[in-house]
């Protein structure tokens, strides 16, 4: 008898897959804002941003054909992520739409405002792909960005902050230059225009070098020369006495109106540089010279001094030192009255001794500098030549 036999052949299925993401049309999800200028580029508000939802299916039942995915997609919400992480969904419905967003399309989310500088927008959209027997959950995220386009503007000298003048050694003007960039490269002259300022007496700042017929005219701004241009000077380092504190503000403008900016006092919000010049005769000794071991046989003293520093003796030393001698009995502490001159050399009698022995004692200072002749106004006083002069 035979016997009949059954075969199952079971049906290979392979499931379809899906492919997802969000993107911008047309327009970047990347803005830039400059602040000087108070402007978005793009601006979301006049042109808004699509961000598109895309999905593929590749279904191996079809395999010559991409199926568009946004024709299963169900569920769709869109959300705006805090920073927080708190999830704020967006309602798209005419009129009670959440503000600043919009609908492009039935796939597609308008957004209709900006991104503050260093702070994204987060957006989350959530949805449902159902394709024949098959569903999948869509969960992305996508950022609206914004980066500070504002133009860096900055300024410097082209000397250190402190700069000390020794008047033994250093030329008495110093040269100094103003550099200026926009985003680290060489400003474009039109853009600014520096305001050179100095520290008073009060401890104010003012600008340097007002005209006579300015109501803050300074009389005594005769110690530097700045250029017409306004991007250098030369400070005349013999004529700033003790030393000179210097500071420049900007006035900027990339729009090249620089002369209708208006700088506050005090204001240093605007891109400023400062340079100290101080004035500094470094480490000095000095030694006295041609005086006897003993007095015996001697009538007067020609005594002398020498000043130096590391370089060596310093020449013409009467120019930045002063120096008192005392002479008198060894016996007692020498007084003021016990002065018999000034300078580098002395002649000293021997009878200043008296019944004892010799004292000779000197006080040798750093000379004043030298300062404008200035009446009780301020005014300076210059000679038929219109020279300064100094005293």
């Amino acid at each position: 008898m035979a016997r009949r036999r059954q075969t199952v052949v079971g049906v290979m299925t392979t499931p379809p897959k899906f492919g997802d993401g969000l993107s911008a049309r047309d327009i970047p999800n990347l803005q830039r804002y400059d602040a000087a200028a108070n402007q978005y580029d793009p601006d979301y508000r006049l042109t808004p941003l699509t961000i598109d939802i895309n999905i593929s299916i590749t279904d191996p039942d079809e395999p010559l054909s991409l199926i568009d995915g946004r024709d299963h997609l169900t569920n769709v919400q869109w959300y705006e992520i805090g920073a927080d992480g708190s999830r704020t969904p967006i309602v798209i419905d005419g009129g009670s739409s959440t503000p600043g967003y919009g609908a492009a399309d039935a796939w597609s989310l308008q957004v209709m405002k900006n991104a503050a500088p260093g702070e994204p927008i987060r957006l989350l959209m959530k949805g449902v792909v159902v394709y024949k027997s098959d569903r999948f959950e869509i969960e992305r995220t996508i950022n609206v960005s914004c980066e500070d386009s504002t133009p860096s503007v900055r300024c410097q000298f082209d000397l250190p902050g402190v700069m000390p003048y020794n008047p033994i050694h250093d030329g008495a003007d110093l040269p100094v230059k103003l550099i200026v960039y926009e985003n680290n490269t060489p400003a474009v002259k039109g853009h600014y225009i520096p305001v050179w300022e100095t520290q008073r007496d009060n401890g104010g700042w003012t600008e340097y070098g007002l005209p006579a017929s300015d109501p803050d005219y300074e009389p005594t701004d005769y110690w530097m020369d700045v250029a017409a241009d306004k991007c250098s000077a030369v400070i005349h380092q013999d004529l700033m006495a003790e030393g000179v504190k210097i500071r420049v503000r900007l006035k900027y403008s990339r729009e090249g109106n620089p002369g209708a900016v208006i700088l506050a006092d005090g204001d240093l919000s605007m891109a400023h540089c400062s340079l100290e010049v101080v004035r500094d005769l470094g480490g000095w000794r000095y030694r006295v010279l041609d005086i006897p071991d003993s007095i015996r046989g001697f009538k007067e003293i020609r005594a002398r001094m020498i000043f130096s520093d590391v370089k060596g003796d310093i020449a013409d030393a009467e120019k930045y030192f002063t120096n008192r001698w005392y002479a008198g009995p060894a016996s007692r502490n020498l007084t003021e009255s016990d002065a018999i001159g000034d300078g580098m050399t002395a002649l000293i009698a021997v009878s200043k001794a008296g019944n004892s022995e010799l004292a000779i004692e000197t006080d040798p200072k750093e000379r004043e500098p030298l300062k404008a002749w200035a009446d009780s106004d301020g005014t300076v006083i210059t000679d038929a030549d219109g020279s300064i002069i100094l005293i």
